[in-house]
Order: C-alpha cells, then sequence, then structure tokens
C-alpha cells in the first residue's frame, strides 16, 4: 500500500486529487495538510510514502518544508 500525503491550501483541489487516488489500488490518502508547518506536525506522527507539496502555501511555503524535510 501506497501511503500518500496531499499538501494544498486550495481545498476543492485537494478533493479533486483525493477521488481521483481513492480510485486506484494499493494507493491510501493519510492525509491532507492546507499549510506549511501542519506537514511537518502530520509527518512527525505519519509517514508516507509520497507527498503531493503545493510550492505556495500559508505559513512556510513547500520548498521551505522540503529544506526540513531534508535535515
Amino acid at each position: 500500500m501506497i501511503k500518500i500525503l496531499i499538501a494544498d491550501d486550495h481545498t476543492m483541489f485537494v478533493d479533486g486529487i483525493e477521488s481521483i487516488l481513492n480510485t486506484v489500488e494499493d494507493i491510501q490518502v493519510i492525509g491532507r495538510c492546507y499549510d506549511g508547518p501542519s506537514i511537518l506536525e502530520f509527518i512527525k506522527k505519519d509517514k508516507p510514502d509520497i507527498l503531493l507539496l503545493d510550492v505556495n502555501l500559508p505559513g512556510k511555503n513547500g520548498i521551505e518544508v522540503c529544506k526540513e524535510l531534508q535535515k
């Protein structure tokens, strides 16, 4: 099972991506985050295999989040 976290500040976009991914076997959307800091908190608790990350997020942008995740 591939675990995916979707991070985007547009709820309608996240809903659409999640509905598409839910039709694929062996893929599970384990979470959705709407700002940079919540991504970092989520990943402390649960480790997704894939992070679909928007670059323009409130709080911390996607590039800042990537830099923190690399550490």
